[in-house]
Protein backbone atom coordinates (compact mmCIF):
# COMPACT_ATOMS: atom_id res chain seq x y z
CA UNK A 1 0.00 0.00 0.00
CA UNK A 2 1.38 3.58 -0.87
CA UNK A 3 0.07 6.93 0.23
CA UNK A 4 0.03 10.16 -0.90
CA UNK A 5 -1.46 13.89 0.17
CA UNK A 6 -1.30 17.14 -0.70
CA UNK A 7 -3.96 19.68 -0.96
CA UNK A 8 -6.03 18.12 2.30
CA UNK A 9 -6.47 15.14 0.06
CA UNK A 10 -4.81 11.52 0.56
CA UNK A 11 -4.59 9.24 -2.20
CA UNK A 12 -4.04 5.25 -1.23
CA UNK A 13 -2.91 2.47 -4.18
CA UNK A 14 -4.90 -0.17 -2.51
CA UNK A 15 -4.69 -2.75 -5.61
CA UNK A 16 -2.03 -2.67 -8.62
CA UNK A 17 -2.31 -6.09 -11.31
CA UNK A 18 -0.92 -6.31 -14.22
CA UNK A 19 -1.83 -9.63 -16.09
CA UNK A 20 0.02 -9.59 -19.37
CA UNK A 21 -3.31 -8.09 -21.51
CA UNK A 22 -3.99 -4.78 -19.41
CA UNK A 23 -3.26 -2.94 -15.89
CA UNK A 24 -5.36 -1.91 -13.53
CA UNK A 25 -5.24 -0.05 -10.47
CA UNK A 26 -7.67 1.01 -7.22
CA UNK A 27 -7.29 3.70 -5.09
CA UNK A 28 -9.02 5.21 -1.92
CA UNK A 29 -9.54 8.92 -1.52
CA UNK A 30 -9.86 10.96 1.55
CA UNK A 31 -10.73 14.67 1.70
CA UNK A 32 -12.29 14.34 -1.78
CA UNK A 33 -15.46 16.93 -1.62
CA UNK A 34 -18.19 15.72 -4.09
CA UNK A 35 -17.96 16.83 -7.96
CA UNK A 36 -14.00 17.20 -7.64
CA UNK A 37 -13.02 14.33 -9.86
CA UNK A 38 -11.58 15.48 -13.44
CA UNK A 39 -8.38 13.28 -13.16
CA UNK A 40 -6.07 11.27 -15.48
CA UNK A 41 -4.08 8.84 -14.56
CA UNK A 42 -0.23 7.73 -16.45
CA UNK A 43 1.86 4.75 -15.60
CA UNK A 44 5.13 6.44 -16.43
CA UNK A 45 7.36 3.62 -16.76
CA UNK A 46 11.39 3.25 -16.22
CA UNK A 47 12.58 3.82 -19.48
CA UNK A 48 10.19 7.49 -19.28
CA UNK A 49 7.42 6.03 -21.15
CA UNK A 50 4.01 7.73 -20.59
CA UNK A 51 1.22 5.86 -20.60
CA UNK A 52 -2.27 7.36 -20.23
CA UNK A 53 -5.34 5.09 -18.99
CA UNK A 54 -7.76 4.14 -21.65
CA UNK A 55 -10.69 3.86 -18.92
CA UNK A 56 -11.37 5.19 -15.36
CA UNK A 57 -14.21 4.94 -12.89
CA UNK A 58 -15.09 6.75 -9.65
CA UNK A 59 -17.55 6.21 -6.84
CA UNK A 60 -18.57 6.77 -3.84
CA UNK A 61 -19.93 3.81 -2.21
CA UNK A 62 -22.43 3.56 0.40
CA UNK A 63 -21.77 7.43 0.67
CA UNK A 64 -19.29 6.97 2.46
CA UNK A 65 -16.38 9.28 3.04
CA UNK A 66 -14.06 7.60 1.11
CA UNK A 67 -13.98 7.75 -2.64
CA UNK A 68 -13.30 4.61 -4.67
CA UNK A 69 -10.98 5.56 -8.31
CA UNK A 70 -10.10 2.68 -10.07
CA UNK A 71 -8.18 3.33 -13.42
CA UNK A 72 -7.39 0.52 -16.43
CA UNK A 73 -4.04 0.65 -18.62
CA UNK A 74 -3.13 -1.16 -21.92
CA UNK A 75 -1.03 -3.93 -21.14
CA UNK A 76 3.02 -2.59 -20.07
CA UNK A 77 5.60 -3.41 -22.20
CA UNK A 78 8.02 -5.70 -21.12
CA UNK A 79 6.08 -6.30 -17.62
CA UNK A 80 7.96 -3.80 -15.38
CA UNK A 81 7.97 -4.42 -11.75
CA UNK A 82 8.63 -0.70 -11.02
CA UNK A 83 7.00 2.01 -12.29
CA UNK A 84 4.77 5.28 -10.80
CA UNK A 85 1.67 6.13 -11.12
CA UNK A 86 0.86 10.29 -12.03
CA UNK A 87 -2.81 10.90 -10.94
CA UNK A 88 -3.26 14.34 -12.25
CA UNK A 89 -6.05 17.14 -11.13
CA UNK A 90 -7.63 15.57 -8.64
CA UNK A 91 -9.11 17.63 -6.22
CA UNK A 92 -6.80 20.42 -8.06
CA UNK A 93 -3.79 18.16 -6.72
CA UNK A 94 -1.50 15.48 -8.77
CA UNK A 95 0.18 12.73 -7.10
CA UNK A 96 2.95 10.71 -7.94
CA UNK A 97 2.40 7.42 -6.44
CA UNK A 98 5.87 4.72 -7.05
CA UNK A 99 4.21 1.51 -6.79
CA UNK A 100 6.46 -2.16 -6.77
CA UNK A 101 4.67 -5.06 -8.49
CA UNK A 102 5.71 -8.75 -7.97
CA UNK A 103 5.08 -11.76 -9.60
CA UNK A 104 1.69 -14.02 -8.24
CA UNK A 105 2.65 -16.55 -6.00
CA UNK A 106 1.50 -19.92 -6.51
CA UNK A 107 -2.24 -20.73 -5.24
CA UNK A 108 -2.63 -17.05 -5.46
CA UNK A 109 -6.05 -15.84 -6.54
CA UNK A 110 -5.60 -12.45 -8.60
CA UNK A 111 -8.55 -9.76 -7.88
CA UNK A 112 -10.21 -8.98 -11.18
CA UNK A 113 -10.77 -5.45 -12.46
CA UNK A 114 -13.54 -3.46 -11.01
CA UNK A 115 -16.76 -3.97 -12.60
CA UNK A 116 -17.51 -1.97 -15.35
CA UNK A 117 -14.02 -1.55 -16.04
CA UNK A 118 -14.31 -2.95 -19.93
CA UNK A 119 -13.04 -0.50 -22.75
CA UNK A 120 -16.49 1.39 -23.63
CA UNK A 121 -16.40 2.82 -26.66
CA UNK A 122 -18.03 3.24 -30.42
CA UNK A 123 -18.00 1.84 -33.60
CA UNK A 124 -15.43 3.89 -35.70
CA UNK A 125 -17.49 6.46 -38.20
CA UNK A 126 -15.54 8.40 -40.86
CA UNK A 127 -12.58 7.39 -38.86
CA UNK A 128 -13.29 8.31 -35.60
CA UNK A 129 -15.02 7.04 -32.58
CA UNK A 130 -16.52 8.35 -29.29
CA UNK A 131 -14.76 6.40 -26.06
CA UNK A 132 -15.40 6.70 -22.68
CA UNK A 133 -12.79 7.63 -20.53
CA UNK A 134 -14.13 8.74 -16.35
CA UNK A 135 -17.46 7.94 -14.85
CA UNK A 136 -17.74 10.12 -11.68
CA UNK A 137 -21.07 9.40 -9.75
CA UNK A 138 -22.52 10.81 -6.19
CA UNK A 139 -26.04 10.80 -5.30
CA UNK A 140 -27.47 13.64 -7.15
CA UNK A 141 -25.75 13.17 -10.52
CA UNK A 142 -23.45 11.02 -13.03
CA UNK A 143 -20.35 12.87 -14.86
CA UNK A 144 -19.34 10.88 -17.97
CA UNK A 145 -16.05 12.28 -19.90
CA UNK A 146 -15.51 11.40 -23.32
CA UNK A 147 -12.83 12.01 -25.97
CA UNK A 148 -12.34 11.28 -29.76
CA UNK A 149 -10.21 8.46 -31.24
CA UNK A 150 -9.03 9.11 -34.30
CA UNK A 151 -7.83 6.36 -36.58
CA UNK A 152 -5.10 8.91 -38.75
CA UNK A 153 -3.25 10.93 -36.96
CA UNK A 154 -3.10 15.15 -37.51
CA UNK A 155 -7.23 14.39 -37.32
CA UNK A 156 -9.23 17.57 -36.35
CA UNK A 157 -12.79 18.08 -36.14
CA UNK A 158 -13.58 21.31 -37.22
CA UNK A 159 -17.20 21.74 -36.08
CA UNK A 160 -19.60 21.35 -33.11
CA UNK A 161 -20.40 17.78 -31.96
CA UNK A 162 -23.14 16.27 -30.33
CA UNK A 163 -23.40 13.57 -27.48
CA UNK A 164 -26.62 11.60 -26.70
CA UNK A 165 -26.90 9.25 -23.54
CA UNK A 166 -29.77 6.21 -23.75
Amino acid sequence: TVERSAGGITLRADQAVEDGEQFWVQLAVAGLAEREDFSSAYVLLPDGEKIRHESGRGSRPDGGDEYRLSYLFPALPGRPQELTLLVEGLGGQDFSLPLKLRPARAGEIMPAPPEGEVRLQSESHNGVRLALDHIAADGRKTVFQVSLQYEQPNTWIGAPWNVTLS
